[in-house]
């Protein structure tokens, strides 16, 4: 279902990721539950630099597929424990994600702290 685009998922995928697009700013992006970087595989393509983690190393796998030549930093990392330092990027993106963790804050938090002031 994650690369499902049909019926409503046309219109989601649609304004989510050209959303993302004209939001993104600075150069350095990070994609949080990256899956199958449908938000982030255009910004990398667009030139940004973009790293992306994921708990599954299939969705990892599948993203990198997609991706083909596109350079991506991808790795197997926990959204509660971004394995980043901080200050490390312009711009987070995280799709479909938040609602798995009913502790948004603190999850919040942690992204935070790898964006950059102003990010």
């Amino acid at each position: 279902r994650m690369v499902e685009n049909t019926g409503t998922n046309v219109l989601k995928n649609l304004l989510e990721t050209r959303l993302v697009k004209r939001l993104a700013l600075g150069r350095d992006v990070l994609d949080v539950g990256i899956g199958t970087g449908r938000a982030s595989i255009p910004l990398a393509r667009a030139g940004f630099n973009v790293s992306g983690i994921d708990s599954s190393q299939a969705m990892l796998d599948e993203t990198q597929r997609l991706a083909g030549n596109i350079p991506m930093n991808l790795q197997v990392g926990d959204v509660q424990a971004v394995p980043h330092p901080d200050a490390s990027f312009d711009f987070l993106v995280s799709l479909n994600v938040m609602v798995h963790f009913p502790h948004w804050q603190t999850v919040l938090q942690e992204w935070k702290r790898v964006l950059r002031p102003g990010g």
